[in-house]
């Protein structure tokens, strides 16, 4: 067994011919060798191709490729080259070569030693290349096979971490060896260590993407069977809701006798559950259409500050009993847009309702702006919402703390603040809201472009 490379004194290759073939094949095989580096990021690809590229292309009989286990802390025969020296070692070991494991503790085994002394090994047994997983006798026999007599064993880096070896099996003796083709060796195992470790690195990244992908498509399937499951269920739910609802209202306007003033209070509250179960049941079903792109709109010029006015008649009783009240001041009778009026209705009475709801003093103003779009703002004076939850607001179950939401016994699942985002959105315009903090009121609006900007 050798140390380091040594220098030979014998000048068989050192002539001025053959260091000029030397150099030639050297700098063909570094050509090769970055052309691999550049146009093969597959880990498996990669490795196979740099096994076979020294001995293909500088006349040697073998290239061997082996890394590092860093979980299992061994070595492990990774690829072996496809030239018939390679090919004959294959069919020759007394095991499967990508069954070998060399123990990185086994401090005779060459491999091993250039790994810990971070140097370059020249010897003559292969059975110091792969002790002591196969015996001496085998190894012995495959050398035999194969016509090698020397092996050069050089560690692998990359970033000064050791990460394999690559050795080279040849059938000249060591005094035909020269300086030059050692030294090459050793250079090249310095590019084939950065390569691996980019391609192991690339490979690693394609892995994670991939599952995060498979991933991804298994949540996407898991979505559309929520949505699917919220679709029937809220179907489901909403016919036995509606017809609870209908026996309360007729037990609420005496159509089975008389009520006194209990049974009236507890009817009150019996209904008022039934019609926010209702509401959410509605918001469910409206999002679980919107999520599968079955909502339609139907845009036709409409007079917006018409359909406010007609959409509000119906709070009158709510805001009487409230004692607040509830103002639109248009600047202008018609002010035009081409709306889906059915939606636009169903956005208004929820920002509507939602302003109402959380004002107790004072009321609701609502205006309408005409720039470059149709803005609509209702203002309130009501509980207000802390500037940190403002952006919590028209996101899907977007609940906030403290504020807004919580400052009322009825609450809210957030879903209508997201229904209206979406509706508004798909008829071309854009919502916000703005408060000042707790307590002092809210505005919300929404803006909707104008009947000379835009085709139905």
């Amino acid at each position: 067994m050798k140390d380091k490379l040594p220098t030979l004194n014998i000048p068989i290759n050192e002539n001025p011919i053959n260091r000029l073939l030397d150099r030639n094949r050297a700098l063909t095989a570094t050509y090769e060798l970055y052309k691999i580096i550049y146009e093969s990021l597959d880990f498996d690809v990669m490795t196979q191709k740099i096994a076979n590229l020294i001995p293909q292309k500088l006349g040697y009989e073998v290239g061997i490729l082996a890394l590092i286990d860093d979980e299992r802390k061994y070595l492990t025969k990774v690829t072996l080259s496809e030239t018939i020296g390679g090919v004959t070692a294959s069919k020759s070991l007394e095991m499967p070569f990508d069954k070998i494991r060399i123990p990185l503790d086994y401090e005779t085994n060459l491999c091993v030693k250039a790994l810990r002394n971070k140097r370059t090994y020249l010897n003559q047994s292969l059975y110091q290349v792969f002790e002591p997983t196969i015996s001496r006798r085998n190894a012995d026999a495959v050398q035999k096979k194969m016509g090698t007599k020397i092996n050069i064993i050089s560690p692998l880096f990359a970033h000064e971490k050791p990460i394999g070896v690559f050795v080279v099996c040849m059938s000249k003796g060591e005094e035909y060896l020269s300086v030059f083709e050692k030294e090459m060796i050793e250079k090249f195992a310095e590019g084939i260590g950065v390569a691996i470790e980019s391609s192991r690195l690339y490979s690693e990244l394609k892995t994670a993407k991939d599952e995060l992908h498979t991933a991804y498509e298994s949540l996407q399937e898991q979505d559309k069977l929520k949505d699917e499951f919220i679709s029937i269920t809220s179907h489901e739910l909403r016919t036995p809701m509606t017809i609870i609802d209908g026996y309360l209202w007729m037990l609420a306007n005496g159509k089975a006798g008389e009520l006194n003033e209990n049974q009236k209070e507890y009817l009150k509250k019996a209904s008022e559950g039934t019609k926010r179960m209702l509401d959410l049941i509605n918001d469910m079903l409206n999002i679980s259409r919107i999520e599968q792109g079955k909502i339609e709109f139907k845009l036709e010029l409409t007079n917006i500050a018409s359909e406010i006015e007609k959409a509000i008649k119906g709070f009158g009783t709510e805001i009487k009993q409230k004692g607040i009240h509830l103002k639109f001041n248009p600047t202008k009778e018609s002010v035009f847009a081409y709306v889906d009026k059915a939606k636009l209705n169903e956005v208004i009475l929820n920002l509507v309702e939602n302003a109402i709801k959380f004002t107790a003093v004072g009321g609701v103003d609502i205006s309408i702006e005409e720039n470059d779009d149709v803005k609509v703002k209702i203002k309130d004076t009501g509980a207000g919402i802390d500037k940190k939850n403002l952006e919590k607001l028209f996101r899907k179950f977007g609940r906030l703390d403290r504020s807004y939401q919580t400052s009322t016994a009825g609450g809210g699942t957030g879903l209508g603040l997201y229904v209206v985002k979406k509706y508004i959105e798909g008829m071309g315009g854009s919502v916000g809201a703005f408060s000042e903090g707790l307590n002092l009121g809210s505005t919300f609006w929404f803006t909707l472009p104008k009947a000379n900007k835009i085709t139905p």
